[in-house]
């Protein structure tokens, strides 16, 4: 029986997808090529054919948060509703992404990669700003008025609130906090609109 050939960008991605995997179960301490390459079902050296080591491996999983993020951007985006729905619509988005990659959290927040030095902490930097920035602005075009502060305040609720939700769900090992997160944001939408969040 032959083997189909996957091109590149899937082969990364599924690397990505078992490196995610094997995280969210033991942290970064527990990722291992060897073990990678047995989820994906290639030999270990297949691995370098896309990642040249653990240190390009942790750098594609920034990467592709960064991508995420921005993809879910521009999902709520042209979503078509007004600015306060669409900021609800890209809170479910970014709970669900949490849901799906637990990993996130773990690594983002690692040693290796937040308090280390270099490039890689400062693409996450970087992804992290220009993220709140986007919600900054989608939070300034959901308020009937400017108010000095409370789109910033709204965006960081809403970052806040998925990543509380996300370590909540990696200490508890439960992860029914979405929905309470989404309660939430629609019981502080009024407070920082003067509109239901959905509205």
């Amino acid at each position: 029986m032959s083997r189909q050939r996957v091109d590149s960008v899937t082969r990364q991605e599924q690397i990505l997808d078992a490196a995610l995997e094997i995280a969210a179960r033991r942290g970064l301490k527990g990722l291992n090529m060897t073990e990678i390459a047995a989820r994906v079902g290639v030999v270990p050296s297949a691995l370098y054919r896309h990642f040249d080591g653990r240190e390009a491996l942790l750098d594609g999983i920034v990467d592709r948060t960064r991508r995420n993020l921005e993809a879910n951007l521009d999902r709520a985006a042209r979503s078509g509703g007004s600015p306060a729905s669409r900021l609800r619509l890209l809170l479910e988005l970014h709970l669900d992404l949490l849901r799906r990659e637990p990993a996130i959290p773990v690594i983002l927040l690692s040693e290796e990669v937040i308090l280390g030095e270099g490039p890689r902490r400062d693409r996450l930097r970087e992804t992290v700003r220009r993220y709140r920035q986007a919600v900054t602005e989608l939070a300034r075009q959901a308020l009937e008025k400017v108010v000095d502060g409370r789109a910033a305040l709204a965006a960081f609720a809403l970052v806040g609130l998925a990543q509380a939700t996300a370590v909540s769900a990696l200490v508890t090992g439960e992860g029914g906090d979405a929905e309470r997160a989404l309660e939430l944001w629609d019981l502080m939408a009024p407070l920082l609109f003067g509109a239901p969040a959905g509205a």
